[in-house]
């Protein structure tokens, strides 16, 4: 139950990058900025939310487990509308953009993790 693809698509809709994975500032940049006139976050793939509240520089956080490796994170959110335990299906609506934590302006910071290290997104995503 809730095992993911492996395959994962845009955590939104109609969504652009208005930042990258990459080094920016002389850090890590750990994940994908998204911006789109929907607000509506989107769960990746399947799996089990892991953590849902408000996480040091992330504001407002949804973790997905997976449960082949693969993990994902969406930050800044304004609004979560999963709890913590809930099995989610790819596609389905977990939250809402936002500017919460460490963010300038509203987009959706989008991280994956394979096996606890830090992947580029963008190597992940199918349009």
């Amino acid at each position: 139950l809730g095992e993911g693809t492996g395959k994962f698509s845009y955590p939104v809709i109609g969504g652009r990058v208005s930042s990258g994975y990459g080094m920016r500032g002389g850090r890590l940049h750990k994940g994908t900025d998204f911006i789109s006139s929907n607000k509506s976050i989107i769960a990746a793939d399947n799996g089990k939310v892991i953590f849902a509240g408000v996480k040091s520089g992330y504001g407002n956080c949804i973790i997905i487990d997976h449960k082949n490796g693969y993990q994902t994170l969406y930050g800044h959110l304004s609004k979560i509308q999963v709890t913590t335990g809930k099995i989610v299906e790819k596609g389905e609506k977990i939250g809402v953009m936002g500017n919460t934590g460490d963010s300038d302006g509203v987009h959706l910071h989008f991280e994956v993790h394979l096996n606890g290290g830090v992947q580029n997104p963008l190597k992940y995503l199918k349009r």
